[in-house]
């Protein structure tokens, strides 16, 4: 069986624009004074590119540590230790389902306690909460029996995709530090639901729970710590300390999901078009608008992929 490695090929062999994918890379290089972004369809690099960076740069990633978070999830999903009906933090009223779709009702900062005062009942809104990922990870780590976190990331999920190149300190919220090829690999596995070429490392079923809106009369636009498309785009939202604009336009397949950074750090990922997207970025503050909100910019570099693609009859994923 054929390892995966990467391999060049140019774009419109692929089904892409050439043109469309260079102004794709003047785009990310006005986002963040350094960048790298990778372009992979059909498990082809179509582009690959670096300013004032190279492969071998850790990218802080910042929220999109989440979206790793939730392969430990599934693990524990898969091998029955946790289910998402389970309670947590002592309530009858949470669940792992409320933690993971950000329903919980936990404020913003990182370090919020099981016992803090809730922003809302469990389940009557979303409020993206750092501190509600912590509590998943925490509550992840008991039902494992106290396992080291980074160990089994690294040992169940990174090392049989081949990431080498990464540091984390253990926090779902934030602080995974990636090359853009490794952020590249694990957007491949969530493309091919949980298998590497042959191996199973997480379960198809609980994959696309994953990747489709967890609460689509709440939160159209969430599913367990990915941003999806599969229930169209939620209307602009401004509660609790956070705002957010739509990050898919109308020609993006319903079923793209991706995870967002605040240092413009991306990673794509549209099955029905066998792709894969990613951008490292700097900075928390963006220096086009001065600012640290960032869906505008997130949908810019969106659109400017799926524009880039000509042939939409992406092929079926071959699962080995």
């Amino acid at each position: 069986m054929e390892t995966f490695r990467f391999k060049k090929a140019t774009p419109e062999s692929q089904g892409l624009s050439s043109s469309d994918l260079e102004d794709l890379k003047m785009y990310s290089d006005s986002l963040s004074e350094s960048n790298g972004v990778l372009v992979m369809r059909h498990d082809s690099v179509l582009l690959e590119h670096y300013s004032s960076s190279s492969k071998t740069t850790k990218w802080d990633t910042y929220s999109t540590t989440k979206s790793f978070g939730v392969a430990l999830l599934m693990l524990t999903l898969d091998e029955g230790v946790l289910k998402l009906s389970d309670n947590v933090c002592g309530r009858v009223d949470m669940t792992v389902h409320d933690l993971a779709s950000m329903s919980a009702g936990f404020p913003k900062p990182s370090d919020t306690p099981c016992n803090a005062t809730l922003l809302f009942p469990p389940r009557a809104d979303f409020a993206y909460s750092d501190g509600g990922t912590n509590i998943l990870r925490d509550i992840i780590r008991e039902a494992l029996g106290g396992i080291d976190i980074e160990a089994l990331l690294r040992d169940r999920i990174l090392k049989p995709i081949g990431a080498k190149d990464w540091a984390w300190d253990g926090r779902f919220s934030t602080g995974l530090h990636m090359t853009v090829r490794d952020m590249a690999r694990y957007g491949r596995l969530w493309l091919r639901k949980g298998d590497w070429d042959g191996k199973r490392l997480f379960s198809e079923a609980n994959a696309n729970l994953a990747t489709r809106a967890s609460n689509p009369d709440l939160m159209r636009g969430y599913g367990y710590l990915w941003w999806v498309n599969s229930h169209g785009q939620p209307e602009p939202y401004e509660r609790y300390g956070f705002k957010l604009n739509p990050v898919f336009g109308p020609e993006v397949p319903s079923d793209a999901f991706m995870a967002i950074g605040a240092s413009r750090t991306f990673i794509l990922v549209i099955p029905t078009l066998n792709l894969v997207a990613v951008r490292g970025g700097t900075g928390f503050v963006s220096i086009q608008t001065g600012t640290t909100q960032l869906s505008d910019e997130t949908r810019g570099f969106v659109d400017r992929v799926v524009t880039a693609v000509i042939d939409r009859q992406g092929s079926k994923v071959d699962k080995q």
